[in-house]
């Protein structure tokens, strides 16, 4: 089953099939060298919108989605987290981008 993923690899405890092990991975590869964070952004929502496909189809159990939601969630979050931080000068970048509760901005307010 996880033939070909090192053991380290964040996807190795996770029962999947080939296939959906391979399209896991570019999600996160496209996440992970994105040059831009509308690039990553990009990338993130579609590695999402993999996982909602998997889940919509059940495609696998219930825990295995929930794990793969987590993989590919992760380093997604990161990124927003160190992107807010970076763009705290730049609020209608960030806001746009991110959504107003990740760059600490009020709703309603300047």
């Amino acid at each position: 089953m996880n033939t070909g993923t090192p053991s380290n690899h964040p996807l190795a405890p996770l029962g999947l099939p080939t296939a959906i092990r391979a399209q896991a991975i570019k999600g996160l590869r496209a996440i992970s060298i994105a040059a831009t964070p509308e690039e990553a952004l990009r990338a993130a929502d579609r590695a999402e919108g993999f996982a909602l496909g998997i889940e919509t189809l059940r495609a696998q159990n219930p825990g295995e989605v929930e794990g793969l939601y987590l993989v590919l969630i992760g380093p997604s979050k990161r990124a927003r987290r160190s992107w807010a931080h970076d763009w705290r000068g730049d609020s209608r970048r960030c806001v746009a981008l991110l959504g107003a509760t990740a760059c600490g901005a009020r709703s309603g307010g300047r």
